[in-house]
């Protein structure tokens, strides 16, 4: 009886399991996740899947068109020019980064 007691269920594994996968998505944890994007973003790297580069895509994409509705809607004073052109150069930087080539792999 102290066997049966002293071994997991199969439920309880899997609420384990569970736990360690969503470790990442928790207050302290989440931060280091939070730093790795912005690093891509805004570094770029050339080992990136082709998903994270179509992610950076469409983020790029998303921030071209913001920036080109803000200045479109937007007043026409000096300071909406400012923002805008700011926003539409980090969007074509992000854009960028997921357009960049990637490594080929060394053959030995």
């Amino acid at each position: 009886m102290t066997k049966r007691r002293t071994q997991k269920t199969r439920l309880q594994k899997s609420f384990d399991d569970l736990e360690v996968r969503q470790q990442n998505i928790t207050w302290p944890n989440y931060v280091s996740n939070a730093r790795s994007v912005d690093g891509y973003l805004f570094k770029g790297s050339r080992d990136a899947p082709l998903v994270q580069r179509i992610g950076a895509w469409l983020f790029g994409l998303t921030f071209i068109l913001g920036a080109v509705g803000f200045l479109f809607v937007g007043f026409p004073d000096f300071l909406t020019r400012l923002i805008s052109t700011a926003m539409l150069l980090l969007a074509v930087h992000i854009f960028l980064v997921g357009c960049r080539r990637r490594k080929k792999p060394r053959q030995d």
